[in-house]
């Protein structure tokens, strides 16, 4: 039995021992033990395909990353494939990170990391591992058989820049244009021990051309840079990063493994970026390796880890999957800023609708407005005076409302916002509580948050998707499904919408 056929049995049978109730309702999770990043989004024949990180034998982290894959026909039902890939060939001990587009000749041409590393000499005095290789390589299909290519790896440690380390070569961006395919690509330079995204091209995607860097890390943005994803949105050119070991922990940005985009000007020719502005595109808590696709009908979407590295090594006790996506984004560019908003594709999954409005002087909880599988919009309107003492509460305990529950305040005299998810009974150490400055037309009088909540998780959207806060919260009971709202001398309009 080879490992793809002992990896897509060992799923089959264990998958089964966990019930609906115990996954997400509405995001994408393993069928069975650890997701990371997603990979190869795609949209091909007729359906939209994502692909994952995968390790199925355990709740953690493993080099012998496997892929996972599931498919759908509207970015909302989704449905699990058997294990895509595990690593089989002699050039590979585990399939990482990589990207897909549609090939000229119709089949779907998947590039991705290779990751090598021999095992020690048991016999050895003093037995170690061997420094690592990653190289990039191929497989092609037609949606349902998928063959790697004879020429793999196609970019090798040859291929490579020089000063470049072999062990931190990875995550292909690939795309197609002009007739002629490219790929950007994360390196550690040896010199600095600092990120690097390097750019290929070629005319066939077997043979690759380097040339040359196309942002290099000035030490700014934290140690290695990974999974690089590099398009066009709104007449400008978008450049996303995944960054390790930050530094940064002004309000505006965050610290530790966190996500950047930064936006400029392309020249194809000279293939050269220049970026115009930056920024961290999650400032919640879990939020790491987003990919992005473009539609059939022209959108921008974007998924993403709802993890990082350091936050997924805490899996609960007991725990028979760790790990999951976010909702599907849609970005756009307006005023130089990227901002993001839930695909339109949820309102497929609206139930029931509830809407209040009215003043919150002290807690107040809402006829109608609960539940911790919602779509909640609430709008705060300070009559043309600073909000204060703003707060709104979800995932409640009704019976233990002071202990169980995570909070969203803002002071409009800072334009503050903190969430604090300290009390939604994580006893893992993990960062709890965010407090970031906020963008908007009415900073400081207008409040406008829209939260997704899916029973293991939320997702804050900030006046329109200017700032997006992410957090998993595993050990938050389903049960605990309480919303409050204070907000002293100001207008309150809700929207919660139950999703089915």
């Amino acid at each position: 039995m080879n490992y793809l056929e002992q990896a897509r049995k060992y799923e089959d049978k264990y998958s089964k021992t966990i019930s609906d109730e115990e996954r997400p309702l509405y995001h994408i999770s393993p069928a069975i033990g650890w997701l990371n990043d997603p990979n190869g989004f795609s949209w091909y024949n007729g359906k939209y395909h994502l692909f994952y990180q995968y390790m199925p034998y355990q709740t953690r982290w493993s080099p012998m990353m496997h892929w996972g894959h599931v498919e759908s026909a509207d970015l909302i039902h989704w449905e699990r494939k058997p294990v895509f890939m595990a690593p089989e060939a002699d050039y590979e001990t585990g399939c990482y990170s990589g990207s897909a587009i549609t090939a000229p000749d119709g089949s779907h041409l998947i590039m991705y990391t290779a990751h090598y590393q021999s095992l020690p000499d048991e016999d050895a005095e003093n037995p170690i591992f061997e420094e690592s290789v990653e190289t990039q390589c191929i497989i092609k299909g037609d949606g349902t058989e998928y063959k790697r290519l004879p020429e793999n790896p196609v970019i090798g440690t040859h291929d490579m820049p020089d000063g470049g380390k072999t062990a931190d070569f990875r995550d292909p961006c690939i795309w197609y244009e002009n007739g002629e395919y490219f790929c950007v690509l994360a390196i550690r330079m040896l010199e600095t021990s600092l990120g690097s995204i390097v750019i290929y091209k070629s005319a066939d995607a077997i043979n690759w051309e380097y040339r040359g860097v196309l942002m290099r890390n000035d030490g700014r943005f934290g140690q290695m840079w990974e999974c690089p994803d590099f398009f066009e949105l709104d007449k400008k050119s978008v450049l996303i990063l995944s960054a390790t070991d930050v530094q940064n922990f002004d309000p505006c940005f965050r610290g530790g493994h966190c996500t950047y985009a930064f936006i400029g000007d392309y020249d194809k020719i000279g293939m050269d970026f220049r970026d115009d502005s930056f920024q961290n595109l999650d400032l919640g808590f879990d939020f790491y390796a987003p990919q992005t696709m473009l539609t059939p009908d022209g959108r921008r979407i974007m998924i993403a880890w709802m993890a990082d590295p350091d936050s997924a090594k805490c899996a609960p006790t007991g725990s028979k999957w760790n790990g999951q996506m976010t909702f599907p984004r849609e970005l756009r560019i307006k005023d130089g800023h990227l901002y993001q908003l839930p695909i339109r594709e949820i309102e497929e999954f609206y139930d029931s609708a509830v809407s209040a409005a009215g003043q919150a002087q002290e807690e107040t909880s809402f006829d109608g407005v609960r539940g911790k599988a919602v779509d909640i919009t609430v709008e705060a309107d300070g009559k043309e005076k600073y909000l204060k003492d703003f707060c709104m509460k979800f995932a409640v305990d009704d019976k233990d409302p002071d202990r169980k529950y995570v909070s969203v305040e803002y002071d409009g005299i800072t334009n503050r916002l903190i969430v604090d998810r300290s009390h939604a009974g994580r006893t893992a150490s993990i960062e709890n509580r965010r407090e970031v400055e906020i963008r908007g037309e009415d900073n400081g009088k207008k409040l406008k948050l829209r939260v997704l909540l899916d029973r293991f998780s939320f997702e804050i959207f900030v006046n329109d998707g200017a700032e997006v806060l992410s957090g998993t919260l595993y050990e938050s009971d389903p049960s605990w499904d309480g919303i409050t709202f204070k907000a002293p001398d100001a207008e309150l309009n809700i929207v919660c919408l139950t999703l089915r």
